[in-house]
């Protein structure tokens, strides 16, 4: 099932969680550090969604390949090209609109230090 979150900041927050998890290897769905390729399918699984689709909008998005580590990109970039395929909706609301690929700033490496869990 799905969770149900009181706002979508808090929805984001845990979704970054999750990210975090999957990265250092405490899921039990996914190796530590698993490809952009296999987060995808995880999230998008092929008996549910046009999981090649969703890999290639997040390696369009992110400037990466599906045999990316995650640890090679930015979780921040990574979340808001996840939100932005999954919920376009949600994504203008928090990001309104502009995606990460579009930010002058936006960088290519991983952090786990993010303003998505500063007050």
């Amino acid at each position: 099932g799905f969770r149900v979150f009181n706002s979508l900041e808090e929805g984001r927050d845990a979704f970054m969680q999750d990210l975090i998890v999957k990265l250092e290897g405490r899921s039990k769905h996914l190796p530590a550090n698993p490809t952009i390729g296999e987060l995808i399918t995880k999230y998008t699984p092929e008996n549910e969604n046009d999981t090649e689709a969703a890999i290639r909008q997040t390696e369009d998005a992110l400037g990466v390949d599906r045999n990316t580590r995650m640890s090679e990109v930015n979780l921040d970039d990574l979340l808001e090209a996840i939100i932005a395929r999954e919920s376009p909706n949600s994504y203008k609301e928090l990001y309104g609109g502009q995606n990460s690929t579009q930010r002058p700033n936006s960088t290519t490496k991983q952090t786990k230090s993010t303003s998505f869990f500063k007050n």
